[in-house]
């Protein structure tokens, strides 16, 4: 049985800090009129809120058990929008492992991290 996240070593720490600490607010506020806007974010907002939400989306159903819709639906955006940030399917892979697997340290340690796709069975 793994040990959860919170009590991984200290590499991981930053990928299980990231989870946590970002949340996904409404796309849409009110403005002085009542009426709705669009809520507009910083490049590296999305881009967080996309790998936190494909983190916690791949962690439950494995790469291949998601979309794209889904890792939108997640973060609260359009499939075109979400398709700006990382291309297709194979580009959200690589910001999966470029930004979050490649900063774990050795592979070992991605072995014993417990993160989706370590163990070797």
């Amino acid at each position: 049985m793994r040990a959860p996240l919170s009590s991984q070593n200290s590499t991981n720490k930053g990928m299980y800090a990231l989870y946590k600490t970002v949340r996904y607010t409404p796309i849409v506020a009110k403005n002085e009129t009542g009426r709705q806007h669009r809520v507009r974010k910083t490049p590296d907002e999305r881009r967080s809120e996309i790998l936190a939400a494909t983190i916690r989306l791949v962690g439950q159903r494995g790469f291949n058990g998601i979309s794209l819709k889904d890792v939108a639906d997640e973060v609260g955006m359009s499939q075109p929008g979400l398709l700006h940030y990382v291309g297709n399917k194979e580009g959200l892979l690589s910001l999966l492992v470029t930004d979050v697997y490649d900063m774990s340290g050795t592979p070992k340690d991605f072995l014993d991290s417990g993160l989706p796709g370590s163990d070797p069975q």
